[in-house]
C-alpha cells in the first residue's frame, strides 16, 4: 500500500478556480495544463493520470504545478464534485504495482 496525499483546499478568490495544495508534487517547476480528457495518457506520470480522471469527472480544465493543482470548473459543478475531486487527489498514490490508485488501463 502507498500513501495517501494530503490535500489542502486554499481560496481563489475566484468561483470557478479551485486550488489545492499536496504535500507532495507531481510535477516539476513547469505549469502544465490539461482541457481533453481523451488525451494520450502516460501512465508513469501521476499529474496525467490524475488530470484525466477529474476532466472525466466534468471539470473544465486542471492544470498542475509541482505540489499545486488548479481545477477550474463551474461553481454548480463544482458543489457536486467538491468531495469527489479530493479523494482522487488524496488516493492517487495508494496502492503499488497493478492495483495502483494512479494506474491506467491500457
Amino acid at each position: 500500500m502507498g500513501q495517501d496525499i494530503t490535500v489542502t483546499r486554499v481560496e481563489s478568490g475566484v468561483e470557478s478556480a479551485h486550488i489545492y495544495s499536496l504535500n507532495r508534487s507531481l510535477t516539476g517547476m513547469e505549469i502544465i495544463t490539461y482541457s481533453d480528457e481523451t488525451m494520450t495518457v502516460d501512465t508513469n506520470n501521476p499529474a496525467e493520470v490524475l488530470a484525466q480522471r477529474l476532466l472525466a469527472m466534468g471539470v473544465d480544465t486542471v492544470s498542475v504545478y509541482s505540489n499545486i493543482v488548479t481545477i477550474n470548473c463551474e461553481p454548480e459543478a463544482f458543489g457536486k464534485l467538491e468531495k469527489q475531486i479530493s479523494e482522487t487527489i488524496e488516493n492517487l498514490f495508494r496502492f503499488y504495482g497493478d492495483h495502483a490508485g494512479w494506474a491506467v488501463a491500457e
